[in-house]
């Protein structure tokens, strides 16, 4: 194990893949990346709360820690049952996404249905019969991040996944392909569709206990 004291110099993944984009490294950010994912822990989620609402009020939580100006509302389905998964993962992917809602909402007047404040609302539900990573299943969650901020700019909403895209001056394009390759190491899916005044990205991953919920 590392000293305490060499542990506080070591970088985060964040901070390093920072510094390879400034430097455009893109080969060694890609193969950081993908040791990355590969290299995370699994767990399934346990205790009273359901997992989609631990990892969300995380999330919630670092949001508002960062961007007090920004509401940030629940719409959870309590009734959902665990997931098979990792944790940080998870928490991270929602983390990158409601983080460029909240950027774009401070950087622009909020828009949409006589908004007074800038809004990210985390909703989750049950879905029947989807098909993620070529396999049907039954029953799935459905995640929704949806904001009322200006929209995705229409010249890059077909590769806002792709890494180094990014619609904010200074941005490094790496939050949404990270959230992506995260869903995706679940066996999901994640889009988005974006107009001026509402985004939403939607994640839809397998539920660990499908027969238990009818």
């Amino acid at each position: 194990a590392l000293p305490s004291e060499a542990i506080k110099t070591v970088p985060t993944i964040a901070e390093t893949g920072e510094r390879l984009f400034a430097k455009r490294n893109w080969f060694i950010l890609e193969a950081i990346l993908v040791e990355y994912v590969k290299g995370r822990r699994w767990f399934r989620g346990k205790g009273r709360d359901p997992w989609a609402a631990e990892i969300l009020e995380r999330g919630r939580r670092l949001i508002l820690a960062e961007f007090p100006a920004v509401r940030v509302r629940r719409d959870y389905d309590t009734s959902l049952p665990d997931i098979t998964g990792d944790r940080e993962q998870l928490i991270q992917a929602v983390l990158n996404i409601a983080r460029n809602a909240a950027q774009s909402i401070t950087q622009a007047p909020p828009s949409g249905g006589g908004a007074k404040e800038g809004e990210i609302v985390f909703r989750t539900r049950a879905v029947r019969q989807v098909t993620l990573a070529k396999k049907r299943h039954r029953l799935a969650l459905e995640l929704q991040v949806i904001d009322n901020g200006p929209g995705i700019p229409e010249e890059i909403r077909d590769r806002i996944f792709y890494p180094l895209v990014s619609g904010r001056a200074g941005g490094t394009g790496l939050g949404l392909a990270l959230a992506q390759s995260f869903v995706q190491h679940h066996h999901g899916s994640i889009e988005a569709e974006s107009v001026p005044g509402r985004t939403c990205f939607t994640l839809r991953l397998p539920l660990a206990k499908e027969n238990n919920h009818e």
